[in-house]
């Protein structure tokens, strides 16, 4: 039997750039576009949830998740990230505290 497809969009946090800072952004859809910050790039990210939002609900067995990430990877050129930037910070200490799966091989990506 074939699965239904699903497809896993990344968007961004410009999406939710004006949330409130009170209050923990949602991870759902968005009921409008006050949050989205005023440039092309959060317009167009949140555009595109809303074209992805419409399918999964037109489409039966369709599936989708949307990623806000605030960033996805290091420098163009190298990959790398500065070591004080959060996702190397949050590598490193998953390392440490050995709570990453052996298969999962980070160790020589973030430790020299």
């Amino acid at each position: 039997r074939l699965s239904s497809p699903h497809l896993s969009f990344i968007s961004s946090i410009a999406v939710v750039g004006n949330w409130s800072v009170s209050e923990t952004a949602p991870e759902a859809p968005l009921p409008n576009a006050d949050s989205v910050l005023p440039y092309g790039y959060g317009q167009a990210k949140y555009a595109a949830e809303k074209i992805l939002e419409a399918a999964v609900q037109k489409c039966p067995g369709f599936n989708a998740s949307i990623i806000r990430s605030s960033q996805i990877s290091g420098a163009f050129a190298t990959g790398s990230w500065p070591r004080k930037e959060y996702i190397p910070s949050i590598l490193r200490a998953s390392v440490d505290l050995a709570i990453v799966p052996d298969d999962l091989q980070v160790r020589s990506i973030i430790l020299p």
